[in-house]
This record gives C-alpha cells, structure tokens and sequence, in this order.
C-alpha cells in the first residue's frame, strides 16, 4: 500500500475530531446569539428578511449537537483504528511522530520543535513511519 493511502486511513480520526472542534464552536456562536436575543424593537428603517427567532436558533442549536454527537462517535471509533494502524510501526521514534501527529493533532513543524530536531529531519521520519505502517493485515473500514 502506498503513502498516500496510509495517510488518508490515518487521517480519519483527525478530521474528524477537527470536525467536532468546528461544530463546538457553531453551537457556542448559537449560545450566544440566544443570550443575546433581544425584543425586536419597530424603527423607521427596513430590515431584509425575517429575522431569527429564539426558538429557530434553537433547532438549530439542537441540529448541530446532532451532528457533533455523530461525529463524536466516529472519532472514538476512528481513533482506536488509528492508532491500531500506528501501534504497528515498533520503532518508538517514528511511533511518537505518527502518534503526536494523527491523534494528538500536531503539525510536523511543531513536532519537530518537541523532539527536538529540524523541521528537515522530522519530514524525513515521518516519510519513513509512513512507510512502516502495516495496513495488510487489518480491514479498512472507510465511511
């Protein structure tokens, strides 16, 4: 299997966790709006659109939390595979990178300050953890 492949199995887990991040922060923006809510007040002046009220930022609200729980689930289920498929890699090095990278959400540069070596010196591990991955033996369940 190529790098390219490896990646996109081990990266589920980080997208989506970044995805939960992102909604966490929808459903603080809609918290917000319906504290802020106020009367609607009449004035002179003509307003596009209807405005929202607090029960349609609710269901929004309530959709969202949805949605953030489903992809919650995913990431439970995403990350135990992950790191599955990175426990196969036996040279601690190259397991700590993939591992800082896929399930603690690190960029390369970041790690790279962590370890410490050059950011030059990181891509090369990385490159070759990639290439150490076994994703033979396991089944790829991507949905």
């Amino acid at each position: 299997m190529d790098q390219i492949e490896v990646k996109k199995i081990l990266k589920q887990y980080r997208d989506a966790i970044r995805m939960v991040r992102f909604l966490d922060k929808k459903i603080e923006e809609l918290d917000d709006r319906l504290t802020s809510i106020k009367t609607s007040r009449i004035s002179g002046m003509p307003r596009g659109g209807r405005a929202k009220t607090k029960e349609d930022l609710l269901s929004e609200k309530i959709k969202f939390e949805e949605r953030r729980d489903r992809f919650r689930k995913k990431a439970v289920q995403k990350r135990e595979q992950t790191q599955t498929y990175i426990d196969t890699v036996l040279s601690p090095k190259h397991n700590d990178l993939l591992t800082k990278h896929y399930i603690d959400d690190l960029s390369i540069e970041e790690i790279a300050e962590q370890m410490p070596c050059s950011y030059r010196h990181a891509w090369r591990i990385y490159r070759e953890a990639l290439g150490m991955v076994d994703v033979s033996n396991m089944s790829v369940n991507r949905q």
